[in-house]
């Protein structure tokens, strides 16, 4: 698939590489926004609006251009301005890229898939009057729960090592010279991180390591044998070779930001700064490979993210127990009957009960706040209302006279007036009700922000009216309205009235439909996500068993990954 950007993407992607450069360029003692949000705006950064955490591609763009920001809600303008909000006078917004998949006919009439990326706008709780009404922010984890998190995590780590030495022994008995396990803490960085003190030093290893196994168990870092970089056009041009020091350092560094931004999220230590404090040759030699290629450092930002969304969702927040001897039987016997199952083996995480913690995800207690919901619907509710009225009052003060006895006012208009007629009961049918009815299509020129010529069709409708009562009375555009668009029933019911009443509850109605909508479409869309991610996986899954050297048996239970 090939992909392109905007011009305002592509800044917003130059800017985000250049703040990551800078940072690691400058190492702890760097005053960089990317530094400074990685240690300072804890917990999930979420849109209020539509209740969801923001994905963690969103996340690094954030860290790497807010400023002085500790709250984690940010919506987009059009959002604030649809909900009642509104985005404070000089407000700077910080831009993100989103992708979607476009499909144009190219030249030789073939359709193809275009990734086209687009920015979109963000604005931070700061910088939004009305962010307050929506309650305290719920992105945080407690005390309590980042000890739980810590420490389950801290378990995880030892059973999959322990079991992976035991493994390693066990195979050297029986000669079958197994790779050893890998270590907890690489030999290369055992100098620096005897500088830490205990908790760091902890924290640092276990966090690491994890994103370390996952990587090399999902098959990430295979991509340094031969990685792709953009050619013209957003097309792969021919492999590149990756020199070994330069993999060892971005494949430490794929570790040290993915556990950076599980440890930022959950508000525990902060990982990337002891990485600056403690690595700082390595990070400058990292900065000028990415000065040379940025694309590099998005392959492995793209690669930090995987492995933490990994670690987060199958190891920090579950624990698992091993399958009895009895359910391992029943298992393997059930499997290996299973004519489908020819050449293929079981996984390790088939051995494994797997149950999650009583920590509940800030996404999940996000998305089901019921009082956040409340406040969004009734500020979405009001904020129509709002708009529908404004709407309804230029329309009548848009009424004029266009002849002799002779009124114009929108079509638009006069579908409301005849619907309320219609909801109480009265004639709907403005050919019936209004005298001497006539629509007609109008083309108005007018000239855009741009000085370009444009033109506007309307529907307009006339009708008759006395002028010289009109003006006796000194009537305003709603008498007038009452008194000639309003059938035989005149003046005796008060239509303009009921037309206020019945478009304010149209607006409720649509804004929920709107709601409601936006909530479909949200879903979908993680629905859509896990799909793909989840075919990622049995890909790669594919892909390891088919590159696999040793030999395989019918049932297995040894494995390195952490589920």
């Amino acid at each position: 698939m090939k992909y392109s950007m905007t011009d305002n993407a592509k800044t917003t992607r130059q800017n985000v590489n250049a703040e990551i450069i800078k940072t690691l360029r400058e190492g702890v003692y760097s005053d960089s926004k990317f530094r400074t949000n990685m240690n300072e705006l804890k917990g999930v950064l979420y849109n209020p609006i539509t209740q969801t955490a923001i994905g963690d591609k969103k996340v690094i763009e954030i860290l790497a251009q807010a400023e002085k920001v500790t709250d984690p809600r940010f919506v987009t303008f059009n959002q604030a301005k649809e909900h009642g909000m509104h985005v404070v006078k000089g407000a700077k917004s910080i831009d993100t890229v989103n992708f979607t998949v476009e499909e144009k006919t190219n030249e030789d009439g073939k359709k193809e898939e275009i990734a086209k990326g687009r920015t979109v706008k963000y604005f931070d709780a700061k910088q939004v009057s009305g962010m307050k009404e929506l309650g305290e922010p719920l992105g945080a984890y407690s005390a309590m729960d980042v000890i739980k998190l810590t420490n389950n995590l801290n378990n995880r780590v030892n059973e999959v090592y322990n079991g992976q030495v035991k493994g390693y022994e066990r195979s050297e008995k029986n000669g079958e010279h197994r790779n050893p396990p890998m270590p907890l803490v690489p030999a290369k960085l055992q100098e620096f991180m005897d500088k830490m003190d205990e908790k760091m030093r902890k924290a640092y290893v276990v966090y690491t390591y994890s994103m370390r196994n996952t990587q090399e168990f999902m098959g990430m870092n295979k991509q340094f044998d031969k990685e792709y970089l953009s050619g013209k056009e957003g097309e792969k041009s021919e492999a590149h070779n990756i020199e070994p020091e330069e993999r060892e350092i971005r494949k430490e560094f794929r570790e040290v930001l993915g556990a950076s931004l599980l440890a930022r999220e959950i508000g525990d230590k902060p990982i990337f700064d002891a990485y600056l404090k403690n690595r700082e040759v390595v990070a400058d030699k990292l900065a000028s490979i990415y000065e040379k290629n940025p694309e590099k450092l998005s392959h492995d930002m793209q690669a930090a993210i995987k492995s933490k969304e990994m670690v987060k969702e199958k190891v920090m927040f579950m624990t698992r127990s091993r399958k009895s001897k009895e359910e391992i039987k029943a298992m393997e016997e059930d499997f290996k009957n299973n004519p489908e199952n020819n050449g293929k083996t079981l996984s390790a995480t088939d051995y494994y009960h797997y149950t999650a913690i009583d920590v509940q995800k800030a996404e999940d207690r996000i998305k089901s706040n019921d009082a956040m919901k409340s406040v969004v619907e009734t500020k979405a509710i009001q904020k129509a209302k709002e708009t529908y009225a404004k709407t309804l009052d230029s329309q009548v003060k848009n009424l004029e006279l266009a002849g002799p006895n002779i009124a114009k006012i929108s079509t638009a208009l006069v579908n409301k007036i005849a619907e309320s007629r219609k909801n109480i009961g009265l004639e709907s049918d403005p050919k019936k009700f209004m005298k001497d009815y006539t629509e007609i299509t109008e083309n108005n020129f007018d000239t855009d922000k741009f000085g370009k010529e444009t033109m506007n069709t309307k529907s307009m409708s006339y009708f008759k009216v006395n002028e010289q009562e009109i003006t006796e009375k000194n009537m305003t555009h709603e008498q007038i309205l009452n008194r000639f668009a309003n059938g035989k029933e005149g003046e005796s019911v008060d239509i303009m009235s009921q037309v206020k009443v019945d478009q304010a509850k149209k607006a409720e109605v649509n804004a929920i439909k709107k709601l409601q909508r936006q909530a479909g479409d949200a879903a979908r869309a993680k629905a859509s996500a896990k799909a793909k991610a989840k075919q990622n996986w049995k890909s790669n899954e594919v892909a390891k068993a088919k590159t696999a050297t040793r030999k395989p048996r019918k049932v297995r239970s040894a494995g390195k990954g952490m589920e």
